[in-house]
């Protein structure tokens, strides 16, 4: 075990504080020189609403009326390998945290319990751009480091393709060991195994550790056939357009797989930021933390932020978005940093987002709908009232959101 704070060996036992043990607490908070005369009388714990792996633990101090809150949360090891080894980097947007294990299967965190006074409806455009910088100061800290990344062994995002290596010629004439991807093919059919999925050969030699998303990503669109598309939302264009990325993903991977690697965090959408009343940006949430490239958090957030409702909206563009992020790298990298080649990509990672994302969500949405084609086939007439009254009240909102996803996707699938 392993303290994020000071990154020494701390003798508090993880059982202990989740027991609630008055004097682990205290070893916890005394790893703090400033504050060494603190004792921890007790300890409540409130569990989060909405999440049953987190919970708010409040330390009542010897001398003290007001208690301290700090977080623990179970989660899996490659957050808490990000807090033990990587966030003590970027104390400007990452909670503190006073505590960090990493499982082979789980880990467990104790962070500093950030408020989130501003939430999306009151950002500013400012508040944007300084997020965005946020973002490029984390890709740019571990950008083309992948060699350092690699020792961490945090997962890889798009990983490598056979079919891909075949595209590169061998100027030395030898030819490669297939050792390695056929160890990575036999992992990837034992997990097909026995499942219904509707993806080619080819495309799983391309997807490496993408296949399980595409997989999911084609019974989707299986499903999705079953009842011709979405009316005024995914038609026969969209169909084919997705038919064709499944059956050959390489053009959407490649020029993903060209740029430089860092470190991602994955999902920095909205709600995984919190700004306090003292200025603070802390993005939280590292489940997805990964090695991939940087243009993939970039059109996550924007994705995101695009697609808040419009009294959350903040008035500030996708290109100025991108100008920001570009600046604000090439303020990190200089001349190293290829503008170019992230504008150049940027199609890729939405095809992507939407294939992983998007695709599943409305694949669910048309399976429960499946034997009602009825009302389906006439989602584009019928009233959100309507909608409420026959039982799917949460479909109007999904029916904007979606709207805007695939008339974009189209877009970017066409300009691959």
């Amino acid at each position: 075990m392993i303290s994020c704070l000071k990154c020494l060996p701390l003798m508090v036992e993880l059982e202990d504080l989740k027991n609630r043990n008055p004097r682990a607490w205290t070893l916890l908070l005394t790893q703090d020189t400033e504050i060494t005369d603190i004792i921890v009388a007790a300890v409540g714990e409130e569990p989060l609403p909405g999440s049953e792996n987190v919970s708010r633990f409040l330390l009542s101090l010897s001398g003290y009326h007001e208690p301290f809150s700090l977080i623990g949360k179970r989660t899996n090891p490659a957050e808490a390998l990000f807090y033990e080894a990587f966030a003590p980097q970027f104390p400007h947007f990452t909670p503190t945290c006073w505590f960090s294990y990493v499982g082979v299967e789980d880990g467990w965190l104790v962070l500093t319990d950030v408020q989130n006074d501003h939430p999306p409806e009151h950002w500013t455009g400012n508040d944007v751009n300084i997020l965005i910088g946020n973002l490029a100061s984390l890709h740019a800290a571990f950008w083309g480091k992948r060699d350092i990344l690699d020792q961490y062994g945090l997962p890889d995002m798009l990983g490598e393709s056979t079919a891909e290596a075949d595209m590169v010629s061998d100027d030395s004439g030898d030819e490669q060991s297939p050792e390695q991807p056929l160890n990575q093919m036999a992992r990837i059919e034992r997990w097909l195994q026995g499942q219904r999925r509707h993806l080619t050969d080819h495309a799983i030699r391309t997807a490496g550790p993408l296949t399980p998303l595409l997989a999911e990503a084609s019974s989707a669109l299986f499903a999705l056939r079953q009842v011709n598309g979405w009316p005024g939302i995914v038609d026969e264009q969209h169909l084919v357009a997705l038919a064709d990325l499944l059956d050959d993903p390489l053009p959407m991977l490649h020029p993903l797989r060209q740029l430089p690697y860092t470190l991602l965090h994955g999902d920095p959408s909205a709600q995984r930021w919190c700004l306090t009343l003292f200025d603070d940006y802390y993005l939280l949430d590292w489940q997805n933390t990964a090695i991939g490239p940087g243009v993939c958090d970039l059109l996550n957030f924007i994705d995101q932020m695009e697609l808040l409702p419009d009294e959350r909206q903040v008035q500030i563009t996708e290109e100025t978005m991108v100008d920001s992020y570009i600046l604000a790298m090439r303020g990190e990298l200089g001349t190293s940093f290829d503008a170019r080649a992230t504008r150049q990509a940027l199609p890729a990672a939405r095809c992507l987002l939407v294939l992983t994302k998007w695709l599943p969500i409305l694949g669910k949405s048309s399976e429960k709908l499946r034997y009602d084609g009825e009302t389906w086939q006439a989602m584009g007439d019928i009233s959100d009232e309507e909608l409420a009254e026959a039982g799917f009240a949460q479909l109007p909102d999904l029916r904007v959101t979606l709207a805007t996803v695939f008339d974009r996707f189209l877009r970017d699938y066409r300009s691959l």
